[in-house]
């Protein structure tokens, strides 16, 4: 879900935090659980890069409240006649990382809405999870859509997948870098990070996750429901996408049934985002 490399910057910049996690390991494991996912939950916040500020002066913004979570969410919209997408964007990141994709397909006539997750861009809250965005693009197909289309990028490509279990409206979605079939492996991989043993936290911080948010961590994993997924899909990768494993959507792709999968070479796991062959295979799917 997130680069090793990038992680271990932000988590070990502040010693302390690492110090403080293994002494809560030895003395206090649940309290140590607990700092693990609220770390887990908050997402690193990545100043916008000046290619994506076109697409911001272009965009129209909007806010809106998404009850269920009680959380102000950011919305970019290219204004056109034809049908309407909803892109998701994933971890750590904003909806302005779609500018490219984004561009080609009101180029082509298609309505288009992107907005940040809870926790990231100019969204507000600090902390994130994928129950919350499945909310969020609910609430938004019922409130300024409908939306024929979803596109999605690794975490969000989770959550997409589960709006479409959900929802018989869609008519297709794009799944860009999906990350994992099962999330509770992305527990395991992130407290073994910190060199902390990772199913004996991920036991504790899933526990804690489902009671909290009241809900059955296992029934958001695409691998449970992909075979009754029947929208049109396209499943993109790239084959050396380091944060990613490629083979987590070659796997979906068997599963459902009504899928074409596109795997590309060198574009890691956001690069592919900007890619013009990925945007005009997208665009070629939608129409």
């Amino acid at each position: 879900m997130i680069e090793k490399e990038i992680v271990n910057d932000y988590y070990r910049l502040p010693k302390i935090i690492l110090i403080l996690t293994k002494i809560l390991h030895l003395i206090h494991p649940y309290l140590a659980s607990r700092l693990l996912l609220f770390f887990f939950t908050r997402p690193i916040y990545f100043k916008t890069p000046e290619r994506e500020l076109d697409f911001l002066k272009q965009s129209e913004f909007s806010r809106m409240k998404i009850p269920d979570i009680n959380k102000n969410i950011q919305i970019y919209n290219l204004k056109n006649q034809g049908e309407k997408i909803l892109l998701i964007h994933g971890w750590n990141g904003r909806g302005s990382q779609f500018y490219h994709i984004a561009k080609e397909c009101h180029n082509a006539g298609f309505d288009v809405t992107v907005f940040d997750l809870p926790g990231h861009g100019k969204s507000s809250s600090k902390r994130c999870n994928v129950s919350e965005v499945v909310s969020c693009v609910n609430y938004l197909n019922h409130e300024i859509g409908p939306f024929n289309h979803l596109i999605s990028h690794s975490v969000g490509a989770i959550a997409g997948l589960n709006s479409v279990k959900t929802n018989g409206e869609f008519k297709s979605i794009v799944i860009i870098s999906l990350p994992s079939l099962k999330i509770r492996p992305m527990f395991t991989n992130f407290v073994n990070m910190f060199d902390l043993p990772g199913n004996k936290y991920a036991d504790m911080m899933v526990k804690y996750y489902e009671k909290k948010y009241r809900i059955k961590l296992s029934s958001l994993d695409p691998i449970e429901f992909a075979k009754k997924i029947s929208v049109k899909s396209l499943i993109i990768h790239c084959r050396d996408d380091k944060d990613a494993d490629v083979h987590s959507s070659v796997e979906l792709h068997k599963e459902i049934p009504n899928s074409k999968i596109f795997l590309t070479k060198n574009l890691g796991h956001r690069r592919i985002l900007r890619d013009s062959q990925v945007s005009e295979r997208i665009v070629d799917f939608l129409e």
